[in-house]
């Protein structure tokens, strides 16, 4: 027991420590840090191609100037014997000299590579905010609009750690919110037909958020009727969207694709 209140006592001076440090920061602030964190990218992009070029160039000199590297050719640069080895050895020790250069600078440029790339993630970092942000601000406009409807309905919310863009966050409540009534509106049936169907007289409606590759997916799922496709086609060839043959071959995701439209309602 005194193990279990000792690691409570730790996780809230952790839980504690992480808010004291957490700083404000007007978005413009970050949106110049993307800006040059964009400038270096580009400017990594150049080492890098610069880097390439350095490579080839190294390649084919030592190609060239095996035999001299090596040792066993010495170039005719004088006619004095003297100086003849003087200016080899001269030549050889600024190629070597070079050749370690090159190696220096190709070091530098993995390292910036690296580094670099390492910020960028970074400072994307800066403007992701839990996307519970949204979410949590649903659960009691589901129920207002359920309330409104006469449905007995509840909201399962997950992912809600799930990280996105700060600016997306205002963009994305009104059409969860469209989404989210619609659901309610034409998915959820009444509690009568509910059980007349054999279901639970409560429906349910799934709010949940996750990564997929770069992605994030949000999907809003409810166990009523779901969506009636033959209306949305009526809809769509009363708003003469499209001509009849063309409608008739459209999958089922094309046809949800059609609620998306502006104005586009089988209310």
């Amino acid at each position: 027991r005194e193990k279990t209140e000792s690691k409570k006592i730790s996780d809230s001076t952790e839980e504690t420590k992480r808010s004291a440090s957490t700083i404000r920061i007007e978005s413009w602030k970050i949106d110049e840090l993307l800006n040059l964190m964009g400038e270096l990218v580009i400017t990594k992009a150049s080492f890098s191609e610069v880097n390439e070029k350095i490579g080839r160039v190294e390649s084919n000199l030592k190609n060239i100037l095996k035999s001299f590297l090596s040792g066993v050719l010495k170039l005719n640069l004088d006619n004095d014997e003297k100086q003849k080895e003087e200016k080899n050895r001269n030549l050889l020790s600024n190629f070597e000299e070079m050749f370690k250069s090159f190696d220096i600078f190709r070091d530098a440029v993995q390292k910036l590579s690296r580094t670099s790339s390492l910020l960028q993630e970074n400072v994307m970092n800066l403007r992701m905010v839990p996307i519970q942000m949204v979410f949590s601000r649903f659960p009691r406009i589901v129920r207002d609009i359920a309330e409104s409807m006469n449905k007995n309905v509840e909201l399962l919310i997950e992912g809600v750690e799930t990280e996105i863009d700060k600016s997306m966050v205002d963009d994305i409540f009104d059409p969860l919110i469209h989404i989210l009534r619609n659901s309610l509106d034409h998915g959820i049936e009444s509690s009568e037909e509910r059980i007349k169907l054999g279901k639970n007289p409560k429906g349910r409606i799934t709010l949940k958020a996750y990564h997929e590759g770069d992605s994030i997916v949000i999907e809003v799922i409810e166990d009523g009727r779901g969506v009636d496709f033959e209306a949305l086609k009526k809809k769509a060839l009363e708003n003469k969207i499209f001509p009849k043959e063309v409608i008739e071959k459209m999958s089922q995701k094309e046809l949800l694709a059609l609620i998306f439209l502006p104005g586009f309602s089988t209310a």
